[in-house]
């Protein structure tokens, strides 16, 4: 597993609206956080494959209340939907849902946290990150064992 962390200050505009197509293109599954109670999102209802809380996501972990995952099924139809919760990939208002990941079947590809400005992409080769660098600047991330724990893996939810 190769991580490569982002670089650039933020992706937006049209390059974000790409970044997010091709995710969403060449992704199994996405999660959000939800950061307001209650909230749900309308435009995606008919792609959720489940809802959660749990205390430890992508590196982010929580002691007292739980984050609030809830996890789609990715498809390219999606992208509308998502715009209207993402402007950019780190909105500074952020309507309640955040912390946007990528999965390919079980196992995550991209991972981001909206407050922290965090976002890495996880790949299992280094040609694929060519496909990456035409929306954002990348760098390639050596992790210590301890980092692998915030990493989730779907197959533990199922």
């Amino acid at each position: 597993m190769l991580v490569y962390s982002l670089l650039d200050d933020n992706i937006s505009g049209e390059l974000f609206k790409c970044f997010l197509l091709y995710c969403l293109k060449n992704s199994t599954y996405f999660s959000v956080t939800i950061s307001e109670e209650d909230k749900s999102i309308v435009e995606l209802k008919d792609y959720m494959y489940k809802s959660f809380e749990t205390y430890s996501w992508y590196c982010y972990e929580t002691y007292e209340t739980p984050l609030a995952i809830m996890l789609y099924r990715s498809t390219p139809s999606l992208l509308g939907g998502l715009v209207k919760y993402f402007d950019c990939l780190f909105p500074t208002y952020t309507k309640g849902v955040e912390d946007l990941c990528f999965f390919k079947n079980n196992k995550i590809m991209f991972g981001s946290v909206t407050h922290e400005r965090i976002a890495q992409m996880v790949l299992s080769s280094e040609t694929d990150i060519k496909d990456y660098e035409k929306f954002a600047t990348w760098k390639e991330t050596v992790l210590s064992a301890r980092d692998y724990v915030f990493y989730p893996d779907l197959e533990k939810l199922t």
